[in-house]
């Protein structure tokens, strides 16, 4: 039986039904970028850096490749600003959206609940 689901994926990906991986499509995507969106293509980086962060995706190929494609100093700056720009979208949508879930799941946990509570009073004292 694994044998048979072995064969269905493997002809499923050679007929491009099923994507590869995600290093392919972004490797894809950097390929996009640099030759169609010519001096446009740091700032499209740059974007799609912010959902990947959010999204907690690795984007070690992105980081990799803006620096191979566009050179070190403007790669380095555009992937800079999206993960940061990503980084902070996220602790936003955590602190908001995620905070609720949060607090639900550690109904059944009193020393974390007490810990959140003490921070939610005076936050981090160093």
């Amino acid at each position: 039986m694994r044998q048979a689901w072995a064969w269905v994926g493997y002809h499923l990906r050679r007929e491009k039904w099923v994507p590869q991986s995600s290093e392919h499509i972004l490797k894809d995507f950097l390929i996009w970028v640099k030759q169609d969106l010519g001096p446009w293509g740091p700032l499209v980086l740059a974007i799609a850096y912010i959902p990947l962060t959010i999204l907690a995706v690795p984007a070690s190929v992105l980081t990799l490749g803006g620096g191979y494609l566009f050179g070190l100093p403007v790669g380095f700056i555009a992937d800079s600003i999206g993960a940061t720009i990503g980084a902070t979208a996220a602790f936003v949508l955590g602190r908001t959206i995620g905070r609720s879930y949060v607090i639900s799941k550690l109904k059944n946990y009193p020393k974390f609940q007490a810990v959140a509570i003490a921070i939610q009073r005076s936050g981090f004292k160093a």
